[in-house]
């Protein structure tokens, strides 16, 4: 997922995270099984330009209230021990093999993996799948190195702060999207 704010002054006295406990939902028997979704945080440059006070404001109370918050809120049945990516494809030709939920790329993976406009740091990333027509069937392979992911985390949040389309209207000054799902958790 990637957050993005658009430069804008925003008093820090102003700024507040309300919410209530009840909200929570209370998991049947069956449910035992699941964990609070744990997330990890990836700073893009962008943050850091906003100067010491708004970049204070953005890591230390903005981010760290909503994962607070989602961290209690999104339970997961099948923690992950490991965190990785799947590289972004060349072109938009994919084929997926038959029983497996993860797709190749015909055309091979980009040199750079992004996130909205946030490249995505090499240690996040799978292997490159390809596949090659071999007469009437697919030959998959992976190409490349695997980044090391990261360990004990089901979710990772991208956090920019950069002035884009979709902050076009005035007032928009926060907006968030996904860029990534895995195939095997849905997350």
């Amino acid at each position: 997922m990637i957050l993005l704010w658009k430069n804008v002054n925003i008093d820090p006295i102003f700024v507040q995270f309300s919410h209530s406990e009840n909200i929570y939902h209370h998991f049947n028997k069956r449910s035992t099984e699941l964990q609070n979704l744990r997330i990890s945080v990836e700073y893009d440059d962008s943050v850091k330009k906003l100067g010491n006070q708004k970049e204070n404001l953005v890591k230390n109370t903005l981010i760290e209230e909503a994962i607070k918050f989602w961290n209690k809120a999104l339970k997961v049945k099948k923690p992950l021990k490991k965190l990785l990516l799947t590289r972004l494809c060349k072109s938009n030709r994919i084929v997926f093999e038959k029983g497996k939920p993860e797709f190749s790329c015909l055309d091979g993976c980009k040199e750079i993996s992004s996130c909205g406009n946030i490249s995505i740091p090499e240690y996040h990333l799978k292997k490159c799948r390809v596949a090659k027509k071999v007469q009437n069937w697919y030959e998959t392979h992976e190409e490349g190195t695997e980044g090391s992911g990261i360990l004990d985390r089901d979710f990772i949040l991208y956090v920019s702060a950069k002035e884009t389309n979709r902050c076009g209207e005035r007032d928009t000054i926060a907006y968030a999207a996904f860029c990534h799902q895995d195939a095997l958790t849905d997350r």
